[in-house]
């Protein structure tokens, strides 16, 4: 990978941003055929974003994985709050992740990743939760590859009226 940068997004008006918007999309539409129940709304992607611009380096993180200034993946984490009952502390929570295709099974994903936790460990933060899609054996490979272990399976049930 030629001029790779790995980088921290910290302002809600870095260019950027647009990118990691088509990425998140694009992302939606990759796993629709891997057993995703709940599909992106329309301009879904731009609700997302205007949510992650509210929160940049303050509660939330995006990294970007960028090659000769094109970005080709990205990372979003926020800071979240246990119940009381479990001690209440500041957790971290992987949103979303997104590495185009033609750039998968490079070390990418760890390295954003990675970027990512240290991030969080700056916060304060000394555990990071994530869901992912049970089906997309991929994405559950490469989490357990990056010392991710399972603890909850999510269900999900629709109801017809």
């Amino acid at each position: 990978m030629a001029d790779l940068e790995i980088r921290n997004i910290t302002h809600p008006e870095d260019p950027a941003l647009k990118s990691v918007e088509k990425l998140f999309r694009d992302m939606y539409e990759h796993i629709k055929d891997k057993g995703l129940k709940t599909p992106l709304v329309s301009d879904g992607e731009k609700i997302w974003m205007k949510s992650v611009k509210k929160t940049l380096d303050r509660f939330g993180a995006v990294i970007v994985a960028e090659e000769n200034g094109e970005v080709i993946g990205f990372v979003h984490g926020l800071i979240r709050f246990m119940p009381d009952f479990l001690g209440g502390e500041k957790m971290g929570f992987v949103t979303h992740q997104h590495i185009e295709p033609e750039h998968r099974n490079k070390g990418l994903g760890k390295k954003l990743m990675r970027k990512l936790e240290e991030w969080f460990f700056g916060k304060g933060i000394r555990q990071i939760e994530l869901q992912a899609n049970y089906y997309n054996e991929y994405s559950r490979k490469y989490l357990e590859k990056s010392g991710y272990e399972y603890e909850i399976v999510q269900f999900r049930k629709f109801l017809d009226g």
